[in-house]
């Protein structure tokens, strides 16, 4: 049996009505946006889930085993291959470094649209720089015989310049956060301090030596490791401090590939050996910081802002882009939880119907602008007339539903009085909205009545179309 009610709080009949507490929750297919409740919804969802949550912590663990395996297996093979034929270790692991610098600096300016991240840009393009350093460090080394000025010293020189510049750019880190910065000038700038320390090495030769056979490294180069070490670990320390402002997992990122800087640096200060244990560690942590910022720039730069774009494309599934409320796919769900929910708990439903009187009159007079405005104001006002667990939506048109789990009929006839307050006082103040009303019409479902979403809704139409009605002289329902 339904119990309609017009303006005037008319009824065809009563029925039986049990206030209950019922929480809005995402609908099917929507993500957890910061202006949506995100709390459990669908109560069978979460029971099958628990029949499976021994099954998810085992695929858990077992990713867990397969992961350490695989980092163990090719911890074993860097070290093998380093003590067996180091030239082909070097040439490895200098080799994927560059790539990996090369690919960092690829998604960073790639992704910047989408992160708009300074910082995120200015760690790609430090680190192309760098990887064209290390590339001529690659060439350069001794057996390699690319270069034409190949010798251990000009290999050793060309490793500290790189050096160098990864340490002023963690240095740097700190000072990008949250700021607009030139770009191409910092790039620029980047490529200008590189192409002075190869002209230095090269052309000039003033570049201090960094290896003197029978001596081996020299002095200078014990030096400036330490100093490398300072500028990293000042950066990480500045970095710390303004932890709050970046990305949480770009500053995990971060932070790891600080530590294994720095762990390689002091290895490569302590060596005695060129091709030693302790030089082979040390181009292995070399190879974890490049892993650790290539992660982070994945994440911050490709998976964050897609998830981001993937979630807002499922709420737009489900809302009405002008005004922000549920549109009518996203009411059709919520409406058959709630039924469904009444059911259980033997409870109804009550649905407000409205409707803007004489709205094509703003169309007509003042564009269609103006009357997207005037929906979006009507919905505010809907929207604040409920409580944050009923259900707005729009239907179409400049006609809005709304969903009240668990009112009565007088709870219901209270916030369709509430709705027309509100909104004859706006239209009192607003000079696009002269000459226009509002009518809503209420029905009351309950879980005896055989009735579908089409059918509360016709009902629910019906009865706003008797207000109609009865503000023209007409019989009222």
């Amino acid at each position: 049996m339904w119990v309609g009610l017009g303006s005037d709080g008319g009824g065809r009949s009563n029925a039986h009505h049990r206030s209950m507490e019922c929480i809005r929750h995402p609908l099917p297919g929507e993500r957890s946006l910061p202006t949506l409740v995100r709390v459990p919804w669908l109560a069978w969802l979460e029971k099958r889930r628990e029949g499976t949550l021994i099954r998810a912590v085992v695929r858990a663990d077992a990713s867990w085993l397969v992961r350490t395996g695989t980092y163990v297996a090719a911890l074993t093979g860097l070290l093998w291959a380093g003590l067996t034929n180091y030239l082909f270790f070097h040439a490895a692991v200098e080799g994927f470094s560059v790539v990996v610098a090369a690919l960092v600096y690829v998604l960073a300016s790639c992704t910047y649209r989408y992160t708009n991240d300074d910082l995120l840009l200015f760690i790609g393009q430090a680190h192309v720089v760098i990887a064209a350093l290390d590339f001529l460090h690659l060439l350069s080394y001794q057996g390699m015989e690319v270069l034409a000025a190949s010798c251990p010293n000009t290999s050793a020189q060309l490793w500290i310049v790189g050096r160098y510049l990864s340490g002023l750019a963690f240095l740097a880190l700190p000072f990008f956060i949250n700021r607009r910065i030139p770009h191409p000038l910092i790039l620029a700038g980047l490529v200008a301090l590189a192409s002075l320390f190869l002209w230095a090495i090269f052309v000039g030769k003033i570049f201090p030596s960094c290896f003197a056979p029978p001596v081996g490294t020299t002095r200078f180069r014990i030096l400036s490791e330490l100093a490398i070490i300072a500028m990293v670990a000042t950066g990480a320390v500045l970095l710390r401090a303004r932890r709050a402002q970046v990305d949480a997992a770009l500053y995990r990122s971060l932070m790891v590939a600080a530590a294994c800087i720095v762990g390689s640096e002091l290895c490569f200060t302590a060596r005695y050996d060129a091709h030693g244990v302790v030089n082979i560690v040390g181009h292995i942590l070399k190879l974890a910081a490049y892993n650790a910022l290539l992660q982070g720039v994945v994440m911050k730069g490709l998976k964050q802002p897609f998830d981001s774009i993937f979630a807002k494309l499922q709420a737009s599934a489900v809302r009405d882009p002008l005004t922000g409320v549920y549109n009518r796919h996203g009411f059709r769900l919520a409406a058959q939880h709630e039924m469904n929910a009444a059911s259980q708990r033997g409870s109804g439903v009550a649905t407000l119907m409205a409707d803007l009187d004489n709205f094509k009159r703003v169309n007509d007079t003042f564009g269609h602008q103006a009357g997207d405005e005037v929906l979006k104001q009507f919905a505010s006002i809907l929207t604040a007339s409920v409580k944050p667990t009923d259900t707005v939506a729009r239907l179409g048109g400049d006609e809005f539903v709304v969903l009240l789990p668990g009112a009565g009929l007088d709870e219901a006839q209270a916030v369709a009085d509430r709705i027309k307050r509100s909104t004859r006082a706006w239209i009192q103040s607003a000079r696009i909205a002269a000459g226009i009303d509002v009518s809503v019409g209420v029905v009351v479902w309950s879980p005896s009545m055989r009735a579908d979403i089409d059918a509360l809704v016709h009902e629910a139409d019906e009865a706003m179309y008797a207000e109609k009605e009865a503000k023209r002289g007409g019989r009222k329902r």
